[in-house]
């Protein structure tokens, strides 16, 4: 397991077993979140999908915004 943390760390969801497992919790998560988190959560998968995570669109927004305006969200 040691190896899968670093396997997370340096690739994330590249790694096939680990966005199969992403893609089936997200999927068990949807199937049971309350009906007006339902967008958030929709969307949430979509990025697993795509093999994708929260973080990933933090860094592009850094990229193209800037580190301050990323943190304090100032971004339209």
């Amino acid at each position: 397991m040691g190896n899968a943390w670093g396997v997370a760390a340096r690739i994330g969801l590249e790694d096939p077993a680990l966005h199969a497992a992403a893609h089936r919790l997200v999927s068990a998560a949807c199937a049971v979140a309350p009906p007006e988190l339902a967008t958030d959560m929709e969307f949430l998968l979509e990025r697993v999908e795509q093999g994708r995570c929260p973080a990933d669109d933090f860094i592009d927004n850094v990229t193209e915004y800037g580190v301050e305006k990323a943190f304090s969200g100032a971004i339209g």
